[in-house]
C-alpha cells in the first residue's frame, strides 16, 4: 500500500485522481485519519471532481461535522464560480441546502435553496420530482427560518404532488416514504390535516413492512435515519396532528 501510495504521489501528484484512490486505500485499510487530508488534496487540485468531493462531505457526515461540510460547499461552489457546470453548481448547492437544514442552519438553507430555485425555474427537462424537491425545501427552510411561506407556495407544492410527482419512482418504497412524510407538512400547514394524517397513516404502513434498518430520509432531521425510529418518528407527528399541531410546535389553522 505504501509502495503504491508514493508511486501516485511520486508520478502523478498534479492529479486529483491519485489522491481520490490513496484516500481509498487509506479508508480500505482503516486508516481513516488519511481519508480527509488526501480527499481535500484531490479536491484542491480538481474543485470539478466530484467523486472526491461527495465522498468527503460523506465523511464529514458521519463525523458530525456539519458544520465542516457546509464550509467544504461553499468553498467548492466559490472556485465553480456561477455561469459554468450547471449541474456541478446544482448538485452541490442542493447539498449545501441539506447540510444546513441537518445543522439547523436555516437561514444557510434559505439562501441555498432560494439560488437553486433561481436556477432551476421555468427550466427545459426539469422533471416533476426535481421540481417537488425544490419548491419543497425552498418552503420547508423558509418555514424553519421563521419566514413567513405564503399559501400560494404550499398549493403549488401540492399541485406538483398531485400531477405526476406522486406517482414517480412509485416502485422504490423508501422515496415513497420521504415524500409523504413531507408531503403530509404543506397539506396540514393549507388546513387539510384530513389528508395529512392520511400520508402519515400510508408512512406508518409502509414503514411496518420494511426492514427495520432499512434507512429512510427524515424531513425532521434532514438525514437518513433507520424505519424503526421513522416509525417512532411518525407516531409523535399523528399525535400532535391531532392536536392542532407540526410536529415542531408549529399551530395549524382550519382551511
Amino acid at each position: 500500500v505504501n509502495t503504491a501510495r508514493f508511486d501516485l504521489e511520486r508520478d502523478y501528484s498534479d492529479r486529483a485522481e491519485s489522491f481520490y484512490q490513496i484516500a481509498n486505500a487509506a479508508r480500505v485499510f482503516g486508516r481513516l485519519d488519511e481519508v480527509e487530508s488526501n480527499l481535500r488534496r484531490a479536491i484542491g487540485l480538481d474543485a470539478y471532481f466530484s467523486p472526491a468531493f461527495d465522498d468527503l462531505v460523506a465523511f464529514l457526515k458521519v463525523k458530525k461535522r456539519l458544520k465542516d461540510a457546509i464550509s467544504i460547499c461553499r468553498e467548492r461552489l466559490g472556485v465553480l464560480g456561477d455561469d459554468v457546470r450547471i449541474e456541478e453548481i446544482k448538485s452541490t448547492v442542493l447539498r449545501l441546502g441539506e447540510i444546513s437544514m441537518a445543522a439547523g442552519e436555516y437561514s444557510a438553507a434559505v439562501e441555498a435553496y432560494e439560488k437553486l430555485s433561481r436556477k432551476t425555474t421555468n427550466q427545459n427537462g426539469e422533471d416533476d420530482v426535481g421540481r417537488l424537491v425544490n419548491t419543497f425545501n425552498y418552503a420547508e427552510s423558509r418555514r424553519r427560518a421563521g419566514l413567513e411561506v405564503p399559501k400560494a407556495d404550499l398549493k403549488e407544492i401540492i399541485a406538483i404532488y398531485e400531477t405526476r410527482a406522486a406517482t414517480v419512482g412509485s416502485d422504490s418504497v423508501v422515496l415513497r416514504l420521504n415524500h409523504m412524510q413531507a408531503m403530509h407538512i404543506p397539506y396540514a400547514l393549507v388546513g387539510d390535516c384530513g389528508k395529512a394524517r392520511e400520508l402519515l397513516q400510508k408512512v406508518h404502513e409502509l414503514a411496518s413492512a420494511v426492514s427495520p434498518r432499512e434507512r429512510i430520509f427524515s424531513v425532521v432531521s434532514y438525514t437518513e435515519i433507520p424505519a424503526n425510529q421513522l416509525l417512532i418518528q411518525n407516531k409523535e407527528m399523528l399525535d400532535v396532528l391531532d392536536a392542532g399541531k407540526l410536529w415542531d410546535g408549529t399551530p395549524l389553522h382550519s382551511a
